[in-house]
């Protein structure tokens, strides 16, 4: 996780040329984010955070809330070698098919012409094998002005980490909870946009 925040700072680096940057992550990305902007607070100017909590208020409620460990059981069941690829393929991929229900026929079939290609789908399961064997991280309150969107219908973040979330934000924090599910930046696009350009503009 070390790495991948440093890739962010680098590729921001080329970018912005060293000048403190805007932030937005969601799902994974928003795990590497919110490392980002633990490791690199110094750089970065707001942070928008979709769908997943800070790691620590996360990793809380996988241990502690049963709403989220009954949610939360694929990332344990991912741990495990060769698998979760056997699971997602089967059956013509479809677990996949079932959490990609209402995306249109032709991203589907995108989406999987791309986890067929050899190596892809392993490649994708890693970043879950990663998550439960991170470094130490010193995952201290986050001080950037921060805002966080979750949907209340996520199919894998319940409510238990989102509100342990606030512990973990010394800065600015907003919270906006919308009454949609995990793929919200798909089906509620006007309204996420308007959400993150509204953080941006008011510290800009």
């Amino acid at each position: 996780m070390q790495v991948l925040a440093k890739d962010v700072i680098e590729i921001a680096r080329k970018v912005v040329f060293n000048k403190q940057f805007l932030l937005v992550g969601h799902d994974i990305g928003a795990v590497v984010g919110w490392t980002t902007t633990t490791l690199y607070s110094e750089l970065i100017k707001t942070w928008t955070a979709l769908s997943v909590p800070d790691w620590p208020a996360y990793l809380w409620a996988l241990n502690n809330d049963p709403i989220q460990k009954k949610k939360g059981h694929y990332v344990h069941t991912f741990q495990h070698k060769y698998i979760p690829e056997l699971m997602l393929s089967a059956f013509n991929y479809r677990i996949l098919r079932k959490l990609w229900a209402d995306f249109p026929e032709a991203t589907i079939d995108t989406y999987l012409n791309l986890f067929s290609e050899k190596g892809a789908l392993t490649a994708v399961v890693n970043w879950y094998r990663a998550l439960l064997k991170l470094p130490q991280i010193t995952y201290t309150p986050v001080t950037v002005p921060t805002k966080f969107i979750w949907g209340n219908q996520d199919l894998a973040i319940a409510r238990g980490g989102v509100n342990k979330n606030r512990d973990y934000v010394n800065g600015p924090y907003e919270f906006v909870e919308l009454n949609t599910g995990h793929w919200f930046m798909e089906f509620n696009q006007n309204k996420i946009c308007h959400e993150i350009t509204s953080h941006i503009q008011k510290y800009n």
